[in-house]
């Protein structure tokens, strides 16, 4: 089983201030603490580059793949 995240949103009026970053960190812990997960996907809209820069940051590569206009990442462990 490999978990998704299927989105992750902040509220304009409230991004740059980490909740992104923090929030995704936490979902990041907990998914990973189950047992056999070895990995986590997600997409991102390919005019995203905030959002593909925050899940690269956090260790998330791209795989190739795309799914309509979303760049489909995986975070391996």
């Amino acid at each position: 089983h490999v978990p998704w995240i299927t989105r992750l949103m902040v509220d304009a009026a409230h991004q740059g201030r980490r909740i992104g970053r923090e929030a995704l960190a936490a979902v990041l812990q907990k998914l990973l603490s189950r047992p056999n997960v070895h990995e986590v996907r997600t997409t991102v809209h390919m005019r995203n580059a905030a959002g593909e820069y925050l899940f690269h940051s956090l260790g998330f590569e791209r795989t190739g793949e795309i799914e309509g206009r979303e760049i489909v990442m995986r975070l391996a462990m």
